[in-house]
This record gives C-alpha cells, structure tokens and sequence, in this order.
C-alpha cells in the first residue's frame, strides 16, 4: 500500500517517488540536536484531538491522519508551520486523499500549531478526481522495472537521489516551468484509465501465470498473454479452467474472478478477503430496515431511470407524446411517499419507453431484418432484445464488482426485492445506467450494421450472441464505458468511473457523512 505522504513526492518528481519506493535510502549526514533555548520550538496552540491510522485495500493507500475537533465534529487537518495564507497544493493533495479514506468527507483543516491559525478547506469532487489521478500514476510507476523520467527543480541540488539520477542513461528530463498543481476532472489521465478487463471466451482454454503476467494456452499453446498491472478484472465465459496460482495472483492485487454462463449470464464472482468496515454494513442493512431510506434511495433510482430513458428517447426519435407522458409520471414520482407506488410508476415508464425503443431503428437497422415490438427475457426472444439481456447482463457485473471492492453487499438491495442468486443492490444502482449504455449500444450497433442475423442463434431456448458476435459487443461495450460525461454538473467522469462513483455515494449516504442520495441524471 502507498502512504499518503509520498503521494506529493511523485507529483514533484516521479523517479525521486520511484526511487524512494523501490532503493534503500541513501546515508545521509545526521545533524546534531537543537539545544533548548532561543530557538527551541514554539508550543502547540491548535491541539490534536485525534490522530488515526486510516487504510484502504481497495484503493491501496494508507495513512495517519490527525484530527481537529469544531463544534463537536472531527475534520481531517494537515499540521504545517508556514506564513501563507492558503492552503499549498501539497495540502489540498493530502487532504484530497485523506476525504476518499473517511468516504468522501466535505470539509478539511490547514492549522499551523505555532500561531493557532486554522484555514478552513472545502474538499470538492474535482479535487478528489485530481488526487485519484495522482494515486493511480504512482501505481503505475512503481510497476515499470525502469525509472520514469526525472522532473527538473531547484529542489534536484537537495535531492539525496540525484547521484544515482545523473547515473542513468539516456534520462528523460521534464520541463519545470509551471509549479506542479493537482490534475482537474477535465484530465485525460483519468482514474483506473491504466487498467481494463480481460475477457475470455475461448473455450477449453486455461488462464495461468508466468512472472508478472496473465498466460492463457490451449491444448499446449499460448494464445496470448497480458501484464497484470493492465488487467482490472477477468471476465470467464463458459469452460475456462484458472489456475490456483493465478487465483492468488488475481486475489492479492484485488483483481476479481467473474463468471458467465456460454451464453452470457452472469453467474458467480471469485474474489480475495474483503475489505473491512466494521460500520459499513451494519449501515446497509439498519438502513434496508428504516422506511425512509428505503423511500429516499428507490425515489432517486426511480427518478433518475425515468428521466434517463425520457432523455434517451428525446434526443434520438420524435416521441414527443411518450416524452410528456413520462414527464408527468417523473413529477408524480417526487411527490410519491410509497415503494409500491414507486414501482407503479417506474412500470408504466417502461411501458412508454419500451413501445417507443423500435421507433430508434433505422433504415439499415430495418432492412438487415431487426425489428423491436416490445421487451422479453429470460430468455430473449429476439436479436435486439438478447443485446439488452447481455447489455444488461455486463452492467450488473460492473457494480456487483464495485459494491464488492467498496465493502457494501450487492445481495442485499432497496428498490429490488433480494432473492438467491441475484444482486439486488446491484441491479437498484444500475437502473439509471440502463437507457445511457446498454440500451444506446444496442441500438447503435445495429443503426451501423455492426451485427447481421447470422451473429445471433434462434431456437426455441431463446435468441442469443454467437461467439463472435460477443467480442465485437464487448468492444463497443467497453468503449462506451470510456465514454466521458458531465456528472450531475459537479465534475467530467468516463462512465466506468461515473459507476464507481454512484457506489460511493450510496456508501457515503449509508454511512451518514452524505445526507442525500442523487444517482447519474442527464440533461
């Protein structure tokens, strides 16, 4: 795990970061003890009320944090002796960091303990975004067996690494003329950008290990091959064997084991030790018994699905009527004090927006013999409904991974009734994802001709993707969830973050430190 203190190292210089990670500190002179007197150090004026060791195995950093107490309420502080009255970047950087280990708090503390003054910080979205960039680059610098390149400063003369820097080769230096800052959301460094999911689907096939790398062979031979620093998750369609080394490998850097069926069902997950919270659960389920939580968080879902579908008709068909009639069905929803009514609602919605879907096909769509009169699962009966069914069925292994890595039980749902085998909570934060990813490449991929009828097998099972039909999907599936978004207007998010996102703020809401719940909305 990386400590929050060497995070402004690697913004400043990244092989200075990488060096002190990697090498045993050089020797350095000691210098003598200051004797008390003039000089001695002032007294501590702002006390401490708190000093604790926070971590975090999904996000891989630690840190101790200490704490200042205003008005009975305990906020995150960086202690420093400085005459500025702002807090530096290096500050905000720090208590950037410190706010995702105490689940996204607010508000942070700059105190200098000589003075007693104290700057009152506000820690936003973007600043959170920026100070997630900076984690994953580290990350991703300690990986290389090179160093990265060096950046020039006047702190290079002080550097007790600059012998061993001058030493290497053909060194790429970075220009210093702008002081180092936090990245912004509008970055295109974004968080978890690094690493994507490893699918596999070939059948008889088996996935191992060999030094830092994913191997996968069949009948003796290797097919391919990938670093594991680059994979986020394996996705296992059908007979696939996974080695126990592989398991373990996968298991000690987080990376989780998902599992479908041959036709692409979602059917289990393999994972390490979870991470701990002795609060977060007991949250989630005091909330599943408190009506209203329950009312706020299927409100919001409900809500915000609604408004997503109407918004995805309206920008692709003329369905006006549909359009102002589940406009009124969004206004009877805010004023609506009931889970049943709720999903009253949330059916006749689907009614409108299902029965407007096929208006969205267009003329190549048509003539390559698709057509859509309305919704059928389990099984899907035709081509445009088994690419919803597998749209669907590969958003719900996003969040039921996400709730997972974060420590909430995707079992165990507000919205959703829980049953065996199905991720109630998953599926409940998944509803306002719906319209804008699966719904929108399905219908996309047929407008351009991407499938034809021979992609899909029709029999009295249902109607399904063929092999090769899924890698083209898959391909579209994960550009589209690089795609990036305006956020409910406070930060710029691809939506594989905006789903990370959403499970943060239900766990900051179950948890208290959030006092509303406001899933994905578009406009």
């Amino acid at each position: 795990m990386l400590a929050v203190s060497s995070i402004p190292l690697f913004l400043q210089c990244p092989r200075a970061f990488y060096f002190k990670q990697t090498r045993p500190a050089p020797k350095t002179k000691t210098r003598k003890k200051q004797k008390p007197g003039k000089y001695a150090p002032q007294k501590t004026i702002v006390p401490v009320t708190a000093s604790r060791m926070l971590e975090s195995e999904w996000l891989g950093m630690r840190g101790q944090c200490k704490f200042i107490k205003e008005k009975g309420i305990s906020y995150p502080a960086i202690f420093r002796k400085s005459a500025r009255f702002k807090p530096t970047p290096e500050d905000i950087l720090k208590l950037s960091l410190y706010s995702m280990l105490l689940d996204n708090c607010s508000e942070g503390r700059v105190a200098n303990p000589s003075t007693g003054a104290i700057l009152h910080v506000k820690i936003t979205d973007s600043m959170r975004t920026g100070a997630t960039t900076a984690l994953e680059g580290a990350k991703n610098v300690l990986v290389s067996d090179f160093p990265p390149p060096a950046r020039k400063g006047s702190y290079c003369s002080k550097c007790s690494f600059r012998q061993l820097c001058k030493s290497i080769p053909n060194a790429k230096i970075l220009d210093d003329t702008e002081e180092w800052i936090i990245p912004e959301s509008g970055s295109n460094d974004e968080p978890g950008a690094g690493t994507l999911p490893l699918y596999l689907q070939e059948q008889g096939a088996k996935i191992g290990i060999s030094t830092n790398r994913f191997v996968v062979t069949k009948d003796g031979n290797t097919i391919g091959s990938v670093p594991l620093a680059d994979v986020s998750q394996i996705v296992i369609y059908g007979n696939i064997q996974i080695s126990s080394q592989a398991l373990r490998k996968a298991f000690n850097r987080n990376i989780q084991i998902l599992f479908f069926s041959s036709r692409g069902s979602f059917s289990g997950i393999a994972k390490g030790l979870s991470t701990y919270n002795s609060k977060l659960k007991p949250a989630q389920f005091h909330a599943i018994e408190n009506p209203k939580a329950v009312e706020h968080i299927s409100k919001r879902l409900v809500e915000s699905k609604v408004a997503n579908c109407r918004t995805f008709l309206m920008r692709n068909s003329s369905a006006s009527e549909e359009a102002k009639s589940m406009k009124r069905i969004i206004e009877k929803i805010k004023i609506s004090n009931d889970t049943s009514s709720l999903r009253g609602y949330e059916g006749s919605a689907a009614r409108l927006y299902f029965s407007s879907l096929g208006t969205l096909l267009k003329s190549k769509a048509v003539n390559n013999g698709f057509g859509f009169s309305g919704r059928s699962r389990r099984p899907p009966r035709d081509p445009v409904n088994a690419l919803l069914s597998f749209g669907y069925s590969l958003l719900s292994k996003e969040f039921t991974v996400a709730l997972e890595s974060i420590g909430l039980d995707p079992m165990h749902g507000f919205l959703h009734a829980s049953r065996s085998r199905r991720p109630a909570l998953a599926l409940d934060l998944m509803e306002p994802f719906r319209p804008l990813i699966s719904d929108s490449i399905a219908i996309g991929v047929l407008n351009k001709g991407v499938f034809s009828k021979h992609d899909f097998t029709i029999g009295e099972n249902g109607c399904y993707l063929t092999s090769e039909a899924r890698k083209r999907y898959i391909k579209h599936y994960e550009r589209r969830l690089n795609t990036k978004i305006n956020y409910n207007n406070t930060t710029t998010l691809s939506y594989r973050n905006a789903i990370r996102k959403s499970v943060q703020d239900i766990r900051a809401y179950l948890l208290g430190t959030q006092p509303e719940f406001q899933p994905l909305k578009v406009k």
